[in-house]
């Protein structure tokens, strides 16, 4: 039997696959439709925008937004805090910002402030490194 925490966490890693692979074919869609070649911009590039966008405009403010409406009934299966630490840490900061000051859920524990700020970090020194790599 899987933990709750297990099972969110698979849950949460689909959905960001599946987001991922959403950008990534709307990318494609727009390299067809547009006269912009392809070569212009690297592959790594692409994944870690496609990524990004999901991360961060998709899955954590769907994520907050769904935990806010479960808070509100009562005895409803809720995510996990870990969970949400952990998907904010890794590539979402800039989306649990979002989903909590959209939905003004999870803005009064400063642990949810520190990972997602702590995640925004990361994800900015992983942009630099990628960007001064291939534009350096």
């Amino acid at each position: 039997m899987l933990s709750i925490h297990l099972k969110w966490f698979l849950i949460l890693l689909l959905l960001s696959l599946l987001f991922i692979g959403a950008t990534w074919f709307l990318i494609l869609w727009l390299f067809e439709t547009t006269s912009l070649p392809p070569e212009s911009v690297p592959l790594e590039l692409w994944m870690l925008i496609s990524f990004v966008i999901s991360q961060n405009l998709l899955l954590m403010p769907s994520v907050y937004w769904y935990d806010k409406r479960q808070s509100k009934q009562r005895n409803r299966l809720r995510v996990p805090e870990r969970v949400l630490h952990s998907f904010a840490l890794f590539g979402g900061g800039v989306g649990a910002l979002l989903g909590q000051a959209c939905f003004r859920h999870k803005t009064q524990k400063p642990a949810f402030k520190w990972s997602a700020w702590l995640g925004v970090l990361l994800l900015g020194y992983l942009v630099k490194v990628i960007i001064s790599n291939y534009f350096s």
